[in-house]
């Protein structure tokens, strides 16, 4: 089963984001195919904080835009709630000690601990994950989906079927994939 990393879920939502494209399709490909995913609403809590805020993003989301879209990801029938375990902290703080994690490494300890203690495979635009033993981890790819493109010609707007909602006046909707 696979688990995304916030910044996938940040570009994949602000279509101002360098990755959007890529990050949108991929995302729109997991959330309307069949195979199980999981999200974790520790990440949902990183999208919701960086997307809504003024120093990230010149016109950041609105508060209800970033949870509505978190809200539809959670909503999925295929999707699994991956919370910490009881194992979680041991296994955190062996991964910061063998990466030698500081400063900013540290949350990514924490997810790489998750992702492992739920044999999951992380989804990330960060190359840094490759430092934590143990964990597999690999960039978004394009998935086909058996199922037609969430976006028809005439609805641009991803809320359309997958309920995907796109971010500020400033970054409208993707086109479909």
């Amino acid at each position: 089963m696979i688990l995304p990393d916030v910044n996938v879920l940040v570009h994949a939502f602000r279509s101002d984001a360098s990755d959007h494209t890529a990050c949108r399709a991929w995302l729109e490909g997991v959330v309307n195919g069949g195979s199980r995913f999981a999200m974790s609403p520790q990440v949902l809590s990183g999208v919701i904080r960086i997307t809504t805020h003024p120093k990230v993003f010149r016109r950041p989301s609105s508060l209800d835009e970033a949870l509505r879209f978190c809200d539809v990801l959670l909503s999925q029938a295929h999707c699994v709630e991956i919370q910490p375990g009881q194992g979680h902290w041991d296994l955190f703080a062996r991964l910061c000690r063998e990466a030698d994690a500081r400063g900013n490494l540290v949350p990514d300890a924490w997810f790489a601990a998750l992702a492992i203690e739920a044999g999951c495979e992380w989804i990330t635009m960060d190359q840094d994950y490759a430092r934590f033993p143990g964990l597999r981890w690999r960039l978004p790819e394009r998935r086909r989906s058996r199922r037609r493109p969430c976006l028809s010609p005439q609805n641009r707007n991803p809320a359309a079927r997958s309920g995907l909602i796109g971010a500020s006046e400033e970054a409208p909707p993707a086109p479909t994939a």
